[in-house]
């Protein structure tokens, strides 16, 4: 059974917590999720999963201003995951 907008986000705020990137959320809009943090008060958008299907995501990282970097890495949340917290680490860490 394909995985909600909800679910997936659920998922992944339970991963990044689990890991212990407790400084981060995750909103649902629309067809994508949104992973971010507060910085200074202000939300910081850390990276962008635009759902492409059921189960399938485009994983985007934020830079500082918030511009969106496009990477190559496309599937599902728990496909992403490790290559978020694992090459793509530096996306997640504390910018204080």
């Amino acid at each position: 059974m394909p995985m909600s907008l909800q679910q997936a986000r659920k998922l992944l705020q339970h991963a990044l917590h689990t890991r212990k990137f407790d400084h981060l959320n995750v909103r649902a809009h629309g067809t994508y999720l949104t992973v971010y943090s507060r910085e200074e008060g202000e939300e910081a958008l850390r990276v962008l999963l635009l759902q492409l299907g059921a189960d399938c995501f485009w994983l985007n990282l934020a830079g500082p201003q918030g511009k969106i970097q496009p990477t190559p890495f496309v599937g599902s949340v728990s496909e992403l995951f490790p290559i978020l917290t694992g090459k793509l680490a530096f996306s997640l860490a504390r910018w204080h």
